[in-house]
């Protein structure tokens, strides 16, 4: 789930953190279904979900192939850069 969590805090994100880092803030109903070995190819896909003032949540997918490898709810919280 960390390489969900760096792509969809750099893709979802790119105009609002412009000014802002986006930090991890959780993860929620995740599920591990298949083992990602050395050479596979990972493509996920995500959407974002609610936001709430700095807090931002993301539903990712993980898949090798068709296959789903993980998937969940992810959590965000937007600080400004200092």
């Amino acid at each position: 789930m960390n390489l969900v969590n760096h792509s969809d805090s750099v893709l979802l994100f790119q105009d609002k953190l412009q000014y802002k880092l986006a930090l991890y803030a959780g993860m929620d109903k995740v599920r591990f279904k298949k083992t990602v070995r050395p050479g596979d190819k990972v493509v996920v896909k995500s959407t974002m979900g609610n936001c709430r003032g700095l807090f931002l949540s993301v539903n990712a997918t993980a898949y090798v192939g068709d296959e789903v490898c993980a998937s969940g709810l992810l959590s965000f919280m937007l600080v400004d850069k200092q």
